[in-house]
């Protein structure tokens, strides 16, 4: 569904829609986007993206979430806003599968 919202999104001036496939557990997703906002909060340049990642990561870390349903269900369409350029969907992919290489 977001999918199909995303067009709308963009054309009203956002530069990132961050948006999950499926319903996660509210307390795993809570931690989740506390970790994103936190972290690019606190640094901007390294991006949105970037801010996901370190956070699904925190998420895989911890034995009761460390399962792909807690923390593979959200996906960053756009740039998010990154002053650096590199906080794109491609950076997040790139580091996601180097993760796991």
């Amino acid at each position: 569904m977001v999918s199909t919202r995303r067009p709308l999104f963009f054309s009203a001036g956002a530069r990132g829609v961050l948006a999950s496939h499926w319903e996660v557990p509210s307390a795993a997703t809570a931690r989740l986007m506390t970790g994103v906002f936190r972290r690019y909060g606190a640094d901007r340049n390294r991006g949105l993206a970037e801010a996901l990642r370190r956070s699904q990561l925190d998420l895989i870390g911890d034995l009761s979430t460390a399962h792909p349903y807690y923390w593979a269900a959200f996906t960053l369409m756009g740039d998010g806003g990154a002053n650096s350029g590199n906080g794109t969907a491609a950076t997040f992919n790139r580091a996601t599968e180097a993760r796991y290489d």
